[in-house]
């Protein structure tokens, strides 16, 4: 068996092909591992066996998939209802031969109740979850409130393609949710109806704000009184390890993030080379990863929600952050908040965003682009990233670059090997068109030094060209006093004027405020850098909390229980 059995719930697997099954796994994981353990078999009766422990162990198997070649008897047997516990999803795998991810569609249930999904046999990761999705949520309405436990079922009534129904989606798949559609006119609200544990419409959304959104999904480690060691804002590599450090240091500490954990890296197909994964990891896995790691050491976290404006504080009094209608105070304040995208700079751009126009990738629309052309602006490693990403699913990615192609070496060789990638260097999105329902459906293309012009007919436009800092939320008077360059990045440590030398590494103009990550002045953006500038920020704030004692809780809290009487 493989996966800690940490939920209530499983997925049981079953391949006799151990190579293909991990990656099967791998591709469920990425999608369900929030909320159920994938636990693997080899065979029928393994998972038979496995079932059956499983409810011994008290954890209940939803969904049993079996991987169907030739032996179909074996997986007639793995899927036999009277065997299995009552309810539970059943869904026959066929391993289908791919070009660019077309063999992977949406699958169908038969009259029998199995749910049937051919998957790539190239890639079995990237099979089409949809069905995977009816199916739990099938097994969800016929359980009882006892079976369901602390699971939720979450569905989003909205036009697919608008800005906001794409900002829910990246939002809920990027924490791990799982959570039905239903399609709606573009002119009617969104809403979102979260169901509670004991099958009662718990609240209906319309036109919900992420952080209303989190609380509903209990996605919220809602944080107990207001006062902590430390506030992060930002969720990413940086802010994560930020509030995992503190957390191994016994700090009480607070992570603010305005989306889901791990920011832009979340929406990474794969990060190559961080260490200690040979192989590679998504983004999403790495983010939930580090999340888990905060969450164990009692870090407070606050998805989808936003920060600002932050109050500075003296020697004496801690810095304020306000969080909505809350106000939070620390001894410390990390800016941890990245990079905002930069837009596109082209005529009729604002009226097709999230309409064909998106500024990162979501997985949840991969199976949607399938066989049609896609275009990709930018010459970065997240261009690269998502061109690579994409071409495994669309006909063609044309990737226009300004000038170069400018990313690493593996990630350039990659690209330039990929036979359905084409690089056009030297060339920027000049026009986008809408057709008659207001959706993308062409960009004109011009060339930069060469002036020509060309037509491309695509429905999908992702723009990755790199960010400016989002500082935005610190409010005027906090952004006046915190130093920053020309371009708006953060200083800290010895890019600060001599005035303010000597200064820990991590410390910008104001004490007690430290930055980390990609909105920090001369390092470079990079998961590794931001990991180890967030434990940095650590070091920096444990010697700040040893001249300054009286504005943290944890030392001021130690004292005070120091200085109380024995009793007896």
């Amino acid at each position: 068996m493989s996966s800690p059995l940490t939920a209530r719930h499983a997925i049981v697997l079953a391949d006799a092909d151990p190579v293909r099954r991990e990656a099967l796994r791998s591709g469920i994981e990425r999608w369900y591992g929030e909320q159920f353990a994938v636990v693997t078999a080899a065979d029928a009766g393994d998972s038979l066996r496995i079932a059956s422990a499983l409810g011994a162990e008290g954890v209940l198997p939803v969904l049993v998939a079996a991987v169907a070649e030739s032996e179909e008897r074996i997986v007639a047997e793995a899927l036999d209802a009277s065997r299995l516990p009552q309810g539970a999803g059943r869904l026959w795998l066929t391993p289908s031969p791919a070009v660019n991810g077309a063999a992977s569609g949406p699958g169908e249930r038969g009259g029998d109740g199995v749910g049937r999904l051919p998957f790539p046999v190239d890639r079995p990761q990237d099979l089409d979850v949809r069905l995977i999705d009816t199916l739990l949520a099938d097994w969800w309405r016929g359980a009882t409130p006892q079976e369901r436990g602390a699971l939720t079922l979450v569905v989003v009534g909205a036009h697919y393609r608008t800005q906001r129904a794409f900002e829910i989606r990246a939002f809920l798949s990027g924490c791990g949710v799982v959570f039905g559609w239903t399609e709606q006119p573009a002119s009617e609200p969104v809403q979102v109806v979260v169901f509670d544990v004991e099958g009662g419409q718990v609240e209906t959304l319309v036109e919900p704000t992420l952080a209303q959104l989190a609380v509903a999904c209990r996605l919220v480690d809602k944080p107990v009184g207001t006062v902590f060691d430390v506030i992060v804002v930002g969720g990413g590599p940086a802010g994560l390890a930020t509030g995992i450090y503190a957390g191994t240091e016994g700090l009480r500490a607070l992570i603010v993030e305005n989306g889901a954990p791990g920011g832009q890296v979340a929406t990474s197909h794969e990060v190559a080379n961080y260490l200690g994964f040979p192989d590679g990891i998504s983004g999403w896995e790495l983010s939930r990863r580090a999340l888990a790691q905060a969450r164990k050491y009692g870090v407070g976290w606050l998805p989808g929600h936003v920060a600002g404006p932050l109050t500075l504080g003296t020697g004496t009094q801690r810095h304020r952050v306000t969080v909505g209608a809350d106000v939070y105070e620390a001894g410390a304040v990390v800016i941890a908040s990245g990079l905002k995208p930069v837009e596109l700079d082209a005529t009729g751009a604002k009226a097709v965003l999230g309409r064909g126009l998106y500024y990162s990738t979501l997985e949840v629309d991969l199976e949607l682009l399938k066989g049609q052309p896609v275009v990709v602006v930018g010459g970065g490693n997240s261009a690269g990233e998502a061109a690579l990403q994409l071409a495994g699913f669309a006909s063609r990615v044309t990737m226009l670059v300004r000038s170069t192609l400018k990313m690493s070496g593996y990630l350039e060789d990659a690209v330039r090997r990929t036979p359905n990638i084409d690089v056009w260097e030297g060339y920027v999105v000049d026009e986008c068109f809408a057709d008659g329902h207001g959706e993308l459906h062409r960009v004109r293309v011009r060339g930069t030094a060469t002036f020509d012009l060309h037509y491309l007919d695509t429905r999908w436009l992702y723009c990755l060209l790199g960010g400016t800092p989002d500082t935005a939320w610190l409010g005027r008077t906090a952004a006046e006093r915190i130093r920053s360059d020309g371009k708006g990045f953060v200083l800290t440590g010895h890019h600060l004027p001599k005035e303010v030398q000597p200064a820990a590494p991590t410390r910008t103009s104001v004490a007690g405020v430290h930055a980390v990550g990609d909105v920090r002045k001369g390092y470079p953006p990079r998961v590794g850098s931001a990991v180890g500038q967030g434990s940095a920020a650590v070091v920096d704030v444990l010697e700040y909390r040893a001249a300054n004692p009286g504005l943290f809780p944890s030392l001021t809290t130690a004292t005070e229980a120091a200085a109380e009487p024995a009793v007896g």
